[in-house]
């Protein structure tokens, strides 16, 4: 499987610190935050020949929040060390501690774990959502959200496309739909996401954003969402199954 993309741009985005020899793990949340919309910054991007120190200290400083990973490797790393103290003590970043065991089997230097006794942190055993709801909490964190995107290598399941509707859409504000927000709305949909025909449904009835108002198409989407006992899809596709008897729409 592919690895996620490296971001270099000039948005916000998020350090990514963590030990090489639990490489695997942290691809895996890697590439979950990725998926949810997540610009990231990871050693994937050091290029060979470049001097690795200045270019991780370049990467620190400009980021908007330092994410760490933190397990027995991380503390006795001296890479994962500099990059930690370097960005909590000497740049000041916001950080996010993630624990990939429970906090008290995680043995990390003293210093180390001082600092991280006044952070709020996670312990990530599986379940992304716990990462995804700090990240939420975070301002400097939510300004690294980009389009939500997927490894294209392969089909996203419905699980994946939850997540990103989690993050992305759903207290989204109508008004402001795009295109690139229809278009993945509408794969959503197509791959059998309720939560995506809703929002269609209502799109397309109300005629927000970037799509005009359509009531048929509205219907569509309503009835699918309904098929699966969504409360509001019954409910719309009753109200609009009188005005479709009627050749109102």
């Amino acid at each position: 499987m592919n690895k996620p993309p490296v971001y270099e741009g000039n948005e916000p985005y998020i350090f990514v610190s963590y030990a090489h020899i639990i490489s695997d793990r942290a691809m895996e949340i890697i590439r979950l935050l990725s998926s949810n919309g997540y610009r990231l910054w990871y050693d994937e991007g050091l290029v060979i020949g470049e001097a690795y120190d200045d270019l991780i200290a370049e990467k620190i400083e400009k980021c908007a929040a330092f994410l760490c990973l933190l397990s027995n490797e991380y503390g006795k790393s001296s890479f994962c060390k500099w990059e930690f103290n370097y960005a909590v003590e000497r740049r000041r970043k916001v950080c996010i501690p993630v624990y990939l065991d429970d906090i008290e089997k995680v043995i990390l230097p003293g210093g180390m774990d001082m600092k991280l006794s006044g952070i709020h942190a996670v312990i990530y055993k599986g379940d992304v959502e716990v990462i995804l709801s700090s990240l939420r909490r975070s301002r400097s964190a939510n300004a690294c959200l980009g389009e939500a995107s997927y490894d294209r290598t392969t089909e996203p399941s419905l699980k994946d496309l939850q997540e990103i509707y989690v993050t992305k859409y759903k207290n989204f504000d109508y008004s402001k739909a795009a295109d690139e927000d229809v278009k993945w709305l509408l794969m959503a949909a197509e791959k059998g996401l309720t939560d995506a025909q809703v929002m269609l449904g209502d799109l397309y009835f109300k005629g927000a954003g970037v799509l005009p108002q359509d009531k048929k198409e509205a219907v569509k989407w309503f009835r699918k969402a309904a098929e699966k006992g969504n409360g509001h899809a019954k409910y719309m596709s009753g109200a609009l199954a009188v005005f479709e008897k009627y050749e109102l729409l």
